[in-house]
């Protein structure tokens, strides 16, 4: 299933493909990195994060794991079908709408992947 592409994004991949090209199983078969200690590090304990752009919950699992509180924006459906554990919003980041709720910790982290060669 392919989702309609946003203007000036292209993708391809197995499975499902994001508005903003990204393939769904690709991202679902990437390991985390080291970015679940860097944020571990640098905020509270505990604290609630507001994840934008969450995909399909690499980093969100491992935040969770560590103790945090996790609301994981994504816009595609099938990216945040697999995201466990986290509360999820389905939006674009430009159009998101909480109505006022606030966050200890808002990201907005980026993954890029680059075919070599």
């Amino acid at each position: 299933m392919t989702t309609e592409l946003r203007d000036g994004h292209d993708g391809t991949g197995p499975g499902a493909i994001t508005p903003d090209g990204c393939a769904v199983e690709l991202y679902s078969r990437l390991p985390v990195g080291d970015e679940p200690d860097i944020i571990a590090a640098a905020v509270p304990a505990g604290a609630h994060i507001l994840e934008l752009g969450s995909g399909v919950g690499r980093v969100t699992h491992a935040l969770l794991e560590r103790g945090f509180t996790v609301t994981a924006v994504d816009e595609s459906p099938q990216m945040l079908e697999r995201v466990r554990g986290a509360r999820t919003i389905c939006s674009p980041i430009e159009t998101l709408d909480l109505g006022g709720e606030t966050f200890d910790v808002v990201m907005l982290g980026s993954f890029l992947v680059q075919r070599e060669g």
